[in-house]
């Protein structure tokens, strides 16, 4: 990972998913496994991801966008 994304970490931190779903379906898992409630994400967001992150127990309060980006002072 350092070569090719300039990211170090040893390897028994490493987790190999069958794709970003999958990923972010187990991110939401251990989130809420550590009594994390919410997390935000841009207004814009696909229903897939937000339904991943909700199936897991999270709240989903989307951001809102301007021609900069995401709001996060709002």
């Amino acid at each position: 990972l350092a070569r090719a994304r300039g990211v170090y970490a040893d390897p028994e931190r490493v987790v190999i998913c069958a794709g970003f779903a999958h990923g972010l379906a187990l991110l939401g898992r251990v989130l809420r496994g550590r009594r994390v409630r919410e997390v935000a994400v841009e207004s814009y967001g696909l229903d897939l991801h937000t339904n991943l992150l909700t199936d897991a127990g999270l709240r989903i309060p989307c951001l809102p966008l301007d021609e900069h980006g995401s709001r996060t002072g709002d």
